[in-house]
This record gives structure tokens, C-alpha cells and sequence, in this order.
């Protein structure tokens, strides 16, 4: 259906358009739509719509939408010039500040480390650095590529290393894995309590990642063991606030009919192909540290 739909040759500009564009570039006023009922209404704006008309597409204006728009699509889906295209689309996520004095600590706390699951903290050079710009991951909008022609970018990032980040961070949003709810309540605990150590926590600092090995089966684990990747700053209390939240968990309700094995602390030298390869992802390095 799409194939057949895709007209072709492409105008000129869209090559030279897409060509210098990236995964995570900012443009402004952005599109923002999508498709609501206001009978079940759950966004204010939804329930703006006529509520005898079913459900319909609700377009903000420019000036209730997003001051700007972030890039999620991989840049090698963005320039096609070296092929016969194949993709008139590309995805773009809201972009709005955010002003640390009117936040409440915890959510300060949480954009500061770029620990929240729906927000990720860009660092745009060119705007108004007392606010924190964050792009918001909850909702994606598709645009026609001829969108951005005569359109200027903004950088969300000063160097390669933020829009790595941002790679793996968007990387990890569509790649996460169902588990059971006794796991997922298990692992919620673990990030909870770990987020909550300071930026700078000596504890904090010396973890790389945490993985958890699970046995037999994600949808049906009996056996769980987190796995600590240590860094070069760890010092021995990192094994010691993860032997203690081990020995808490336990002696609570939370570990259910799980056999919640003690923690095993490793390094990125040390650690087998196997056991990567056979354990999850269940909290990343903290985000935007060294």
C-alpha cells in the first residue's frame, strides 16, 4: 500500500535537505497531532473536540504546541539520496523547557541525573540555558520529509558524546522486554531506591550498570541475581548498599516466590560474554556522567 503510494523522483531539495540532518536535531513549532475520542477523553485537549463527532484528529496550533520538535528517527532513514527512497516520513518528539525553580526536588533531582523514562535532557547550546529542555518521549509525530525543507536545525547537543547518549537512550525505549509483575515490582524497588542516591553518591558513581539474571524465564522467573558492573570509582560501598538492600528486600514482602539470589559484582574486564549475553538490562550507567 505505502510503496505503491510513493511518488517518485524525489524533489531535489529533500536530498540536500536530509543530507546534513541527524538523529536528535531540533527544528521549530513543530507539528502535534493525533487521533482522540472525547467521549473517553483522557488529554485536554481531546475532550475541546465535539463530542457527538466520535473520534477525530486533534491538531494543536502553533501556539499551544511545542517550542520544538526533536528528530528520533536514525539518521541513515533520514537521507535517502544514495538510493531509490523508500521512507517519505520521519518521526519527531515535543521539546518544551523546563524551570528548575518551579519544580519540587525529586523531579529536579530525576532531570538532572536523566533518570526519567518519559523525558530525556538535551543540552541545547543555542537556547536559554537556566531551563531544562527536555524532549518528551511519550508521543511520536509523524512528518512528510518536504516539512523540513527551507527549515533551520537546531543542535541539541554541543558534541558527539550527547547525541550518543541519546541514541542509547532512545535505543533503550523501544527495546525493553515484558516481564512478570512480581519481577517488575522487584526490579521498580531496585531502581527506585537506587535513583535516589545523590548525582555525586560515592555508591552511585562506582556502577556502570545493573543487569539481572533471570531463571527460567522472564514471564515466569523462579530465580533472579543482579548483577553489578562496577566502574573504576567503586569502592566497597557499592557492594555494601547492594548487600543491604538484598538483605531488606528479603526479609519484606516484595520478593514474593522468588528465589532472589545475593548480588554478583563484576567489571566490564572481568565479565563473561555468557553471562551478558544471558542477563537483562535493567538499569543504565547514570545518564549524563562520564
Amino acid at each position: 500500500m505505502i510503496d505503491d503510494g510513493i511518488l517518485r523522483p524525489w524533489p531535489d531539495e529533500i536530498g540536500t535537505t536530509t543530507a546534513p540532518l541527524r538523529q536528535g536535531h531540533l527544528f521549530a513549532n513543530p507539528p502535534f497531532f493525533y487521533l482522540g475520542d472525547p467521549r473517553f477523553a483522557l488529554w485536554d485537549a481531546t475532550s475541546a473536540l465535539p463530542v457527538d463527532g466520535g473520534a477525530d484528529v486533534v491538531l494543536l496550533n502553533d501556539d499551544e504546541g511545542p517550542p520544538y520538535g526533536l528528530v528520533v528517527t536514525q539518521s541513515c532513514d533520514l537521507d535517502e539520496s544514495d538510493h531509490e527512497p523508500r521512507r517519505p516520513w520521519f518521526q519527531i518528539c515535543p521539546v518544551y523547557p523546563l524551570d528548575p525553580d518551579n519544580l519540587g526536588d525529586d523531579f529536579r533531582r530525576e532531570l538532572e541525573n536523566d533518570t526519567r523514562l518519559d523525558l530525556a535532557k538535551l543540552k541545547p547550546p543555542d537556547l536559554d540555558q537556566h531551563f531544562y529542555w527536555v524532549a518528551d518521549l511519550r508521543i511520536e509525530v509523524p512528518v512528510e520529509k518536504g516539512w523540513l525543507v527551507g527549515r533551520d536545525r537546531v543542535e541539541a547537543f554541543a558534541d558527539e558524546d550527547g547525541y550518543d547518549k541519546l541514541a542509547v537512550r532512545l535505543r533503550e525505549r523501544v527495546s525493553r522486554v515484558a516481564y512478570a509483575d512480581s519481577l517488575t515490582q522487584l526490579i521498580r524497588k531496585l531502581q527506585d531506591k537506587f535513583q535516589r542516591l545523590g548525582a555525586n553518591g560515592e555508591v552511585k558513581r562506582g556502577v556502570s550498570q545493573i543487569r539481572a539474571r533471570i531463571v527460567p524465564s522472564r514471564l515466569a522467573p523462579e530465580l533472579v541475581q543482579f548483577i553489578v558492573v562496577k566502574n573504576g570509582d567503586a569502592t566497597p560501598k557499592v557492594e555494601e548498599w547492594f548487600d543491604n538492600w538484598h538483605a531488606e528486600v528479603r526479609a519484606g514482602e516484595a520478593v514474593q516466590d522468588l528465589d532472589l539470589q545475593p548480588p554478583r559484582y563484576t567489571d566490564w574486564d572481568s565479565m563473561l560474554a555468557r553471562d551478558l549475553l544471558k542477563s537483562d538490562e535493567v538499569m543504565f550507567r547514570q545518564r549524563g556522567a562520564n
